[in-house]
Formats: structure tokens, sequence, C-alpha cells
């Protein structure tokens, strides 16, 4: 009688299927993400630009909006209600129409944004077609 027994080594052996549960979690997964890219990725048709040339426009006025909410209008104080009045006055001094003017709007980073929409707001009554806005750098509102 034998009392001992024979001592078989398990053979070592690789489980393959959680690795092969993720590869194909993970084609499942860029497949599904590239579908998704490609239909967000959608056309733009962008405006096309006229070159300062062929616009038409006049360059010229500045106005001014300082963190104390005072306007400057090419320099001369004004008040919100006579900006639109200025404005007409500077064209008719220009011999242009109001809808060709190009007006550039300097604002102080620390003004009330109220009165910017309220100066948006009478331009767009008076008939200005572009406006440029620069932000000033409260540190040199003359620059």
């Amino acid at each position: 009688m034998r009392l001992t027994r024979k001592h078989q080594t398990p053979a070592i052996g690789l489980n393959m299927t959680p690795m092969i549960d993720i590869v194909f979690l993970l084609i499942v997964f860029f497949m599904t993400v590239s579908q998704i890219t490609h239909n967000v990725a959608s056309e733009v048709r962008l405006p096309e630009v006229e070159s300062a040339e062929d616009s038409g426009l006049e360059f010229a006025l500045e106005i001014l909006l300082d963190r104390n909410g005072d306007i400057q209008l090419d320099g001369l104080p004004v008040v919100p209600s006579t900006l639109n009045s200025g404005v007409r006055q500077f064209a008719a001094r220009a011999n242009a129409k109001i809808s060709r003017l190009q007006v550039q709007l300097r604002i102080d980073r620390e003004c009330d944004s109220a009165l910017v929409n309220e100066v948006f707001e009478i331009l767009a009554a008076a008939g200005v077609e572009r406006v440029y806005s620069a932000v000033l750098n409260a540190a040199s509102p003359g620059k």
C-alpha cells in the first residue's frame, strides 16, 4: 500500500478571457467614438471678407468709454442721450452715410457693462453697421 501520493505540479496557464473581453470593449469603444466624431464634424460655411479697399467704408469715429462711465466721441465728452446726434453730426461733417462709418469703441476694462450695451444700442439705432470694440487695460487707459 502506498501512503504517499504523487504530487502533480499544477499546469501553469493564462486565462485569456478577461483580456479578450477588454480587447472587444476597446474595439467597440473606438468604433463608437469614430462614428460620433464623424457625425459632429459638419461643414461650416464661413462668410467671405471684403478687403479694406473694396468695402467702401469710411474710417473714423472713435468712441471712448472710461471706468467712470464717461463717454468721449472723437475726444469730446458726450452723454448717452446726445451720442446718436453726435454720430449723425460726425457723418454729416465727413459727407458719409452713417451705414458706411466704421466706429471703434474703446472700452476701459472696468467700465460698466450696462453702459457698453446702451452705447451699442444707440449706435444700432443711429444706423451704424460696423462697430469694432477694444478693451483697454486699466493700467494704461491712454493706449
